[in-house]
């Protein structure tokens, strides 16, 4: 008998082609389901591996086994004539199987570096128009232009128009008009100059063919300053015709929605705009005055009320001013702008930016958020205020997917790279996240705002020597930013420092001490002096009360939990519990609230509320869980249900995990928070507690050694 017959009588040809057609029916299914629930590439990827891993092994034990009424039972030889594979025979057989697989493999799975996207021929990138003045301050004017264009051409149904962030990363750089498609991922390319003189000014404009390079419109105008409104709109007509073929039907450009036909509000606009994207505090002020020069000139002026709106708010993370400061200007400049425009996506997006969650007459952030979403599907700042809200409600696949799809739209945006990077590491891939993050700055080293939010990023993930090399620098160089100080101090905290962070703080609150007591609130409680948390918290509760805000119920409902009053902590806790608008910007899985109050109720001896509370808890972790949360970022929250309902051994077991994921809590936190009350004495506990100190050692031992 040859080897061919031996295996048809082992029915290893039907085993495979009966495991082929199995395994393409459950990838076809897999796929549905997978599609349906929004699951992450890598799942079919996962699946489709080990259905092709499974081939080979399913190839073995058909040649190796037989199925007879007697049951499994070892195949024997059935010719004499054919001789035993010996052992080499054998693994060589084996191998070559594997070898197959293993080729298979390499060439579906996808690589580290993937290429860039193909450009859709309904696809234009608008770049920045050079400025041929002789005065360079006139950068402003031609990039305003060029942003103005592009928003016409992104109110044409169908055509994807790269982002603003991205296109203007080219301003300057002499490139090659197809590398610059290639990378922005689009077919065509609208480019141009400007030259100003008086009320003078002289533009060129040219649609590329991003593939060859080929020009497919050009024209020059000549006209004055109060012209530019025309030009702007033969320019963007003329570009909508040109692109008629790929788009389909008649096609023709939006107008400016949400602008103006005031030139000097326009331009004042155009000045506020490019000061206020310098990123730094005294720009940023310069900023406010400009816009608020433009909305003085023409009232109407949506999108200057847009600008204004988020000026104010920039001033939060450069740490030149307070939310009470900010908010009131902040929230009527954005509500004018919906009022004015309320079909212009970046209008509701600054509202988003303002409201406070689940407030409002339009619903709380979270609806603004979906608002702006629902009018701009193509536009990559609403795509990517969906995903992070998406990311705060523990939807983390819908944020990856979301926040993917407004990185095609704008692919060179530092932030949606942050943003990215972020929702990465919920995930569980921490390598490509942690890659991301030291990317961004070591490219943008001048970016405050930039900086500090990867800062944050890194600090929640405990990467604590990494968050502060980023940090010294930024201090450094902006040694008023209060922001970098309150974060080295919550660093050197959670590496058991003590004096060290209290020093930071010191300098902190020596620069601004009204605005720094929130911080010196929680570092008191760590540090396990309770009166001096309690004074600090209702001085900080104070301030945001003058300023008008309504948000803080749940820093006053744990400050009475501290006090004692459980009572009172309740009634300020409940009204909060199941309000769907809570967005989280840092913190993935938010359980806080429930947590506080189901520790107010075991103070009183209220089991059955209590295990209400901790059981709605354990199912919101598992629902996260479900949608893709990295275990480690579960890890706090289940260790503080279990130490609430008493159950030492179990929140000992968690404490172990989170220690073991190198995600453990400060030993603060064990030593001084009311909710580890009753499990904090336990022997078990105690032991997990010293192994916490010891890792924080650890830490304070690298932070020393390279000075930081």
């Amino acid at each position: 008998m040859s080897l061919f017959d031996e295996l048809k009588r082992r029915k290893v040809f039907r085993v495979a082609i009966a495991y082929i057609i199995g395994a393409w029916l459950i990838a076809q299914v897999a796929d549905l389901v997978a599609d349906t629930y929004l699951a992450p590439a890598w799942v079919m990827q996962t699946i489709v591996t080990l259905l092709i891993a499974g081939l080979p092994i399913s190839l073995i034990l058909s040649w190796a086994f037989d199925l007879t009424p007697a049951g499994i039972i070892r195949a024997q030889n059935d010719d004499t004539n054919l001789p035993a594979l010996s052992n080499t025979q054998t693994f060589s057989l084996l191998g070559g199987m594997f070898a197959v697989v293993a080729v298979i493999l390499y060439l579906i799975w996808p690589q580290t570096s993937p290429p860039p996207p193909m450009a859709a021929g309904n696809s234009i990138a608008v770049l920045p128009f050079v400025n041929l003045s002789s005065d360079s301050e006139q950068d402003y004017f031609s990039d305003g232009l060029a942003e103005t264009l592009l928003h016409r051409l992104a109110q044409i149904k169908d055509l994807r128009v790269a982002a603003r962030t991205s296109s203007f990363k080219f301003k300057g750089r002499n490139e090659d008009v197809r590398d610059i498609a290639r990378q922005l991922g689009v077919a065509t390319v609208l480019e141009g100059s400007v030259q100003r003189q008086g009320d003078r000014v002289r533009i060129t404009a040219q649609l590329i063919d991003g593939g060859d390079g080929s020009h497919i419109w050009s024209r020059e105008f000549n006209d004055t300053l109060d012209d530019i409104f025309r030009v702007q709109d033969e320019i963007a007509q003329n570009v909508a015709g040109a692109l008629q073929t790929t788009l389909g039907n008649a096609v023709t450009a939006g107008t400016d929605l949400g602008g103006t036909d005031n030139v000097a509000a326009y331009e004042t606009y155009l000045k506020g705009v490019a000061n206020s994207k310098r990123g730094t505090p005294e720009a940023a002020s310069q900023a406010i005055a400009q816009l608020e020069l433009a909305v003085g000139l023409d009232p109407d002026y949506a999108r200057a009320w847009v600008a204004l709106s988020q000026a104010y708010v920039s001033l939060i993370p450069l740490g030149t001013a307070s939310s009470p400061q900010i908010m009131t200007p902040a929230m009527n400049a954005a509500e004018k702008a919906v009022a004015l425009a309320p079909n212009l996506p970046e209008a509701h997006l600054a509202l988003a930016d303002v409201l406070p969650s689940g407030s409002g007459t339009t619903g709380g952030a979270a609806a603004a958020i979906e608002k702006a979403a629902e009018l701009g599907s193509s536009n990559a700042e609403s795509l990517a205020a969906l995903g992070r809200l998406r990311f705060g409600q523990g939807l983390l696949r819908d944020a990856l997917r979301l926040t993917e799809r407004a990185v095609l739209i704008n692919p060179l945006d530092p932030f949606l790279q942050l943003d990215l990077a972020r929702t990465k590491l919920s995930v569980g891939l921490e390598d490509e996240a942690l890659a991301l993050l030291a990317s961004l700055a070591e490219t943008n080293p001048g970016n405050l705002k930039l900086l500090i939010r990867s800062n944050l990023i890194l600090y929640k993930n405990q990467q604590f020597a990494e968050a502060a090399r980023i940090l010294h620098p930024v201090l450094e160089s902006n040694p008023g930013v209060l922001i970098s100080m309150f974060a080295l101090s919550d660093i050197h905290l959670s590496a058991g420092d003590i004096e060290q962070a209290d020093e930071y703080l010191r300098r902190a609150e020596a620069i601004s001490p009204n605005r720094a007591w929130d911080n010196r609130a929680r570092f008191c409680l760590l540090s396990g002096d309770l009166q001096c948390y309690i004074e600090n918290t209702e001085r900080f509760l104070q301030v945001q009360k003058d300023g008008g805000l309504s948000s803080y119920d749940f820093l006053e409902g744990e400050l009475r939990l501290y006090e004692g009053d459980y009572q009172r902590a309740i009634e300020l806790l409940q009204p909060r519990v199941g309000d769907t608008d809570r967005i989280t910007v840092f913190d993935i899985v938010d359980s806080k609230l429930e947590l506080y109050l189901a520790a107010a109720y075991d103070k009183l001896g209220d089991t059955h509320n209590r295990d209400a509370l901790l059981n709605q808890t354990e199912q919101g972790i598992r629902e996260s869980l479900a949608n893709g949360l990295w275990i480690r970022f579960a890890l706090y929250d289940l260790l503080q249900v279990a130490a609430i309902r008493g159950d030492a051994q179990l929140a000992s077991e968690n404490l172990a995990a989170a220690i073991d994921a190198n995600f453990a809590p400060r030993s603060g936190e064990l030593e001084h928070y009311v909710l580890y009350d009753s499990v904090r004495e336990h022997p078990d506990f105690q032991a997990q507690l010293t192994r916490v100190k010891a890792r924080e050692a650890e830490i304070r031992a690298q932070l020393t050694a390279e000075k930081l």
